[in-house]
């Protein structure tokens, strides 16, 4: 039986040199990697795993918005449209006003039919966000050009409608 490392602090509650002793015990703490080698790769593991991080979402061609910023531009421009890649079941849960919903498995060939402009403003949103990124890698696929990934409609609070 393997031993087992449990943390009880996030990394955001420990100090630099705890977030070392942790990451060297994740990695068996081989001697082979030096620990400035360990230091500069595990911060850089969590910079990168940092959500809503602007570098990593430039390295993961992430358009994300924040969903404060969002709700001021749908107000602001009517003309934005948002795209809901959940489920038709979920959808029918609570819905952003305007949104029309283009499930994502059904993506690639319905958004040209519902949204041929492809230079059109667009904001992307699922459950969670997760699906929203898939959906965001989809549609640069295709050539859209004005895309938005706004998260998930779970923390969403600025109105649904049924």
């Amino acid at each position: 039986m393997q031993n087992r490392l449990v943390f009880t602090k996030s990394l955001d509650q420990c100090s630099v040199a705890d977030q070392l002793v942790m990451f060297t015990a994740a990695v068996g703490g081989d001697r082979k990697i030096s620990r400035h080698q360990v230091f500069v790769s595990f911060h850089a593991i969590k910079l990168l795993s940092e959500r809503g991080n602007n570098m990593f979402n430039f390295f993961k061609g992430s358009n994300r918005l924040n969903q404060a910023e969002a709700s001021q531009m749908l107000k602001a421009d009517p003309s934005i449209l948002v795209i809901d890649v959940r489920t038709p079941e979920e959808f029918r849960e609570g819905k952003i006003a305007k949104s029309i919903n283009v499930p994502l498995d059904q993506l690639e060939t319905l958004i040209i039919k519902k949204v041929p402009d492809k230079n059109k403003k667009l904001f992307v949103i699922c459950y969670s966000g997760s699906r929203s990124a898939a959906a965001m890698r989809i549609l640069k696929h295709l050539g859209y050009t004005d895309i938005h990934d706004i998260g998930g409609i779970a923390s969403w609070s600025y109105g649904i409608t049924r």
